[in-house]
């Protein structure tokens, strides 16, 4: 048994199991959810063989058990896939072996798809001709039984007689420990052991009755076929009985054993066939076993009774899938009638079974119309459910069905439902206990990653489902707004361009997703992934408080990207950033915070740039440059309160005393700055320059002074004041 830690991790590792199951069956092998979904499940399976050697996944009562333990249903979400599985091909356990690999799950899953199997072909049987080395069936085999719903290991079965169910349920046990015998000289010790546990009715006495006159002694054991003689024998007097209904349950129960029996003989090469008249088992059945299979039969008749009988909730679960794989869909649409109107006619245990029943079923064979038309009745169900229990089995239809829908989805359907989902998820007060609970913990398990992933890739290739894609997450914000920003944070990765995309579309909707998430980091190591972010989306409206409160511990390249990134976008809330970066002039930054200060800069700033200036070091050999870059800013702003300063440059120069050594680029600067305002005082400014101007500056002061004139023709704008 597996104590707490390690059941969570097994539930885990199930959930991802489910998901690679069905992204497997949906997708090609080599698709990258595929193989994603299959990575994830390989993880949870390594930490269990952290501390064990195999890992065992067993059903046993309608429960999946892993090591014997029940799983944690809030983690894994439905399993009625994975049980359908082992119905379907008669798995009793699945052990997974530490070292299994990628390649070995991939094997396997290639067996489980629908139809993979050549006609008459079992699982366990092409695992006999092609053995995967780390993954085995029907190792191990564990059995509840009602005693405080204790699960024990088959050979804890208590023995002695048994009455007819009971007894079934042992021999269904000693059928699995059959498979597991090797050479077949050692079935003998099986069949005694079998012998014990029936009761006695499998023994060496009058078979052509059927009664039991029990061994003589231990030598009196019988070999393989005898046991198999034993069981025709047994069914003959079942068949001949008036058959009441316990009996007639009893009997189909046997056709099962007897099937899983001549199965398993085959499979390890032991050819089990009917005796024939004439044979030692004078009276045993003619014919093949399985001509009669009155559950079918009654089946394909609608009969309600059959599908309402507690008893034999097995067997029409088994049959099924047989009844939607045939050519004539009446029967099987009949069937699904039945089911929908005794789950709205509201009889508690005519309900439940309905829906276990609805959740055994294969939905990618049920016909479109029924598939849509259960869509709108199970949002009708479960916005008024009259029992709890019945409810969680209605939450388990959509887990199944909601994801398979996406394969080709009626979008009108499939965003109701979701909707139905979260509004259950959302309900304040619930129903009734832990309603919403399990509603949002449906929604979880449906949009799942690999789904969230496949809806991602939809958006970006099919503009026919964008909006449909836009709408659901938007519609579950909660969900797939943290999945989303997740994608938008690995720049790195493949998918990052799809992701980016659409969370664009999503903040230009109103969707606020990356103000939150930038707000909850709370270290400087993940701002860079958001400044990637950030060159595809605009900067969220409170970015600046954040960036200026945590300025101190990003790195000085961090810095620098940041700057770009407010200049790129032209953000003015972050000025005051940028102001406080010109208080030191020998800070590195001082000279790009000035240039970003130029773009987003507002009315009055530019006194901040003209103080950096003035208390540059004259001596410095940087002043020339950050004064020149200081003038191209300052035109950049055209603010009003620049001009005295820049005519001031443009003119003389005062700031240099040796004249005959100084640069024209200042006074080039200037006047290049100057020529960005529209002003009648900057032109006759510039008029007056031009006529005792040095030959070296007259280009410039030209330049500006055709830019000024041209500006002054026009219709001054509202925020020009000159």
């Amino acid at each position: 048994m597996l104590d707490q830690a390690q059941i969570r991790l097994a539930s885990s590792a199930i959930r991802e199991l489910r998901v690679a199951l069905s992204n497997f069956f949906l997708y090609s092998a080599g698709n990258d959810m595929v193989v994603k979904s299959i990575e994830r499940l390989l993880n949870a399976l390594n930490l269990l063989f952290e501390s064990l050697p195999a890992v065992g996944l067993a059903e046993s009562e309608g429960r999946l058990l892993i090591e014997g333990s029940p799983l944690d249903e809030r983690m894994t979400g439905s399993t009625n896939m994975i049980k359908d599985l082992f119905l379907t091909h008669k798995i009793h356990s699945l052990s997974f072996l530490k070292g299994v690999t990628q390649n070995e799950i991939q094997s396997l899953f290639e067996l489980l798809k629908p139809k993979a199997l050549p006609t008459g072909l079992s699982l366990v049987q092409a695992l006999v001709q092609k053995p995967i080395p780390h993954i085995t069936l029907n190792e191990k085999v564990y059995v509840a039984i009602k005693e405080g719903e204790k699960v024990v290991t088959g050979d804890a079965l208590p023995g002695g007689e048994e009455n007819l169910d009971e007894a079934l349920e042992a021999l269904q046990y000693f059928l699995q420990i059959f498979s597991r015998v090797r050479p077949d000289s050692n079935k003998r010790e099986v069949a005694k052991k079998m012998i014990d546990h029936m009761g006695g009715w499998l023994t060496t006495g009058n078979v052509e009755s059927g009664t039991a006159a029990g061994p003589k002694d231990a030598g009196a054991l019988l070999p393989w076929q005898d046991v198999m003689n034993g069981f025709f024998s047994l069914k003959k007097t079942l068949t001949s009985a008036n058959q009441p209904d316990q009996l007639k349950k009893v009997q189909v129960g046997m056709d099962e054993v007897l099937k899983k029996l001549v199965l398993l003989g085959e499979s390890q090469g032991i050819p089990l066939k009917v005796p024939e008249a004439g044979e030692k088992v004078q009276d045993a059945a003619q014919g093949s076993l399985f001509d009669s299979d009155p559950v079918l039969t009654d089946l394909r008749a609608a009969k309600e009774k059959v599908l309402l009988d507690p008893g034999l909730e097995t067997h029409v679960a088994e049959r099924l899938p047989t009844l939607q794989q045939q050519d004539d869909q009446e029967p099987f649409e009949a069937v699904w009638g039945i089911l929908w109107k005794k789950i709205a006619a509201g009889n508690e245990e005519e309900q439940a079974i309905a829906l276990r029943h609805l959740n055994r079923l294969q939905w990618n064979a049920v016909p479109r119309h029924l598939q849509l038309d259960g869509l709108k009745a199970l949002r009708e169900f479960l916005l008024d459910p009259r029992f709890p229990p019945s409810y969680y089995v209605g939450l388990t239809l959509a887990q199944n069905w909601l994801p398979l829908e996406m394969g080709s989805p009626n979008w009108e359907e499939l965003v109701s439902t979701t909707g139905v989902l979260k509004n259950l998820a959302e309900k304040a007060p619930p129903m009734f206990e832990k309603q919403d609970l399990a509603a949002k913990v449906a929604l979880e398990t449906i949009y799942s990653d690999p789904v969230l992933e496949h809806l991602v890739n939809l958006h970006s290739k099919d503009s026919g489902s964008r909006e449909a894609v836009e709408g659901l997450f938007v519609l579950l914000k909660g969900l797939t707004g943290p999945f989303l920003m997740e994608k938008a944070l690995k720049p790195g990765d493949k998918e990052w361009e799809k992701a980016v995309a659409l969370l664009k579309i999503l903040e230009n909707k109103g969707l606020n997703l990356i103000e939150p998430a930038l707000q909850n980091e709370t270290g400087p190591e993940r701002m860079g992934l958001f400044l990637e972010l950030f060159q595809k989306i605009p900067l969220p409206g409170r970015a600046a408080d954040h960036i200026e409160r945590n300025w101190e511990s990003y790195k000085n390249e961090t810095q620098v990207k940041i700057l770009e990134t407010i200049a790129l976008w032209k953000r003015t809330e972050f000025r005051i950033l940028l102001l406080r970066l010109l208080d030191s002039i020998e800070n590195p930054l001082a000279l790009p915070a000035m240039k970003v200060l130029a773009l987003t800069g507002l009315e009055g700033d530019s006194r901040k740039i003209i103080a950096a200036v003035r208390k540059f070091p004259e001596q410095s050999k940087q002043k020339e440059k950050f004064w020149v870059s200081a003038c191209l800013a300052l035109g950049e702003m055209a603010d009003p309160l620049s001009i005295d300063a820049l005519m001031e440059w443009a003119e003389k120069y005062r700031f240099l005393e040796k004249k005959k050594v100084r640069d024209m680029k200042v006074r080039e600067a200037a006047l290049e700055a100057l020529g960005h305002f529209r002003s009648n005082s900057v032109k006759t400014f510039l008029e007056t320059l031009l006529k005792d101007a040095e030959k070296e500056i007259k280009p410039a002061a030209e330049r500006a002074l055709k830019a000024v004139e041209a500006k002054l023709e026009k219709p001054p704008e509202k925020s020009e004041g000159h």
